[in-house]
């Protein structure tokens, strides 16, 4: 009997053991898949965290160019001032620009103010010394971008405000609304106008670099060699002589009328002193008798 109780509780016991192993198995397979769907959702997550990242950066970046304004100075001395001042002008209008202003002064120097492409306003440039020998370069640009992106932003702002405000005043009633409302609409439109013009002028100031250009009188080298020498101590004495004549010219005839008076109230004045000094002769004896 005792042998079969202990058979029994040996049989028991297996069992027992076998559905604890079969039922930890479940477990396991249960959190091993569990834990491999978290990954995938971790991963998953992960991708689309990278994936936002990396659009928010590319929309951070901005792909359009830069907004700049080119200022170039030059000073080229040329044989022709005259002729190529008209070089430089005509460069500047075959190429889509202008010329801004131009001041001469005769053969020896002129100054002008060409508006040209700002793309191809380093070509011009280049163009502009070969006429000449460089004398003085300046370069200078000047980032607006953002004052051209506030700007427009501002544009597009103002216009909206405008609309909303065009619809109060349409569905206005009240006389006292209806002033208050066409005075507001009025400022803003106002400001608006000021907008787009500052808008125009950076477009102008960005799309055409302003180039200044002066153009000044080289000397002829063989001629200027012998200007030198000789020829030129000669010219430059003469003119030396006829300053310095001029000169005493005019000394003379501010002393002149002085001199002139001088003469006519002195003279007999001396003359007359001279007289008063001069010892009275007395008679002697012998002339007495």
């Amino acid at each position: 009997m005792r042998r079969v109780l202990a058979t029994v509780a040996a049989v028991l016991a297996v069992v027992v053991i076998a559905s604890c192993s079969a039922g930890n198995g479940d477990d396991s397979g249960d959190a091993t898949s569990a834990g491999s769907g978290a990954q995938e959702a971790s991963d998953g997550d992960s991708a689309d965290e990278g994936e936002a990242g990396g659009t928010d950066q590319a929309a951070r970046v901005d792909p359009s160019p830069r907004e700049i304004i080119h200022y170039v100075d030059l000073t080229i001395a040329v044989d022709d001032v005259e002729a190529d001042a008209q070089r430089a002008a005509a460069l500047a209008e075959t190429s889509g620009g202008y010329v801004a202003d131009e001041s001469t002064d005769g053969a020896e120097s002129a100054t002008l103010t060409l508006r040209v492409p700002a793309d191809g306003h380093t070509q011009i440039v280049e163009q502009l010394e070969q006429l000449g020998e460089v004398r003085n370069r300046g370069r200078t640009a000047q980032d607006v971008t953002n004052e051209v992106v506030d700007v427009d932003a501002r544009i597009a702002s103002q216009r909206r405000s405008i609309d909303r405000i065009r619809v109060l005043l349409d569905q206005a009633v009240d006389i006292d609304d209806i002033v208050r409302i066409e005075s507001e609409l009025a400022s803003r439109e106002a400001e608006l106008d000021s907008l787009l013009q500052r808008q125009e002028e950076l477009s102008g100031l960005t799309s055409l670099a302003t180039v200044t250009v002066t153009f000044v009188a080289t000397g002829g080298g063989a001629d200027d060699a012998l200007d030198a020498g000789f020829l030129g101590g000669l010219g430059a004495g003469w003119n030396a002589f006829v300053g310095a004549a001029k000169v005493a010219s005019a000394v003379v005839g501010v002393l002149l009328p002085f001199a002139l008076t001088a003469a006519v109230l002195g003279v007999p004045l001396w003359w007359g002193l001279r007289r008063r000094r001069q010892p009275t002769t007395m008679p002697t004896g012998a002339d007495q008798a």
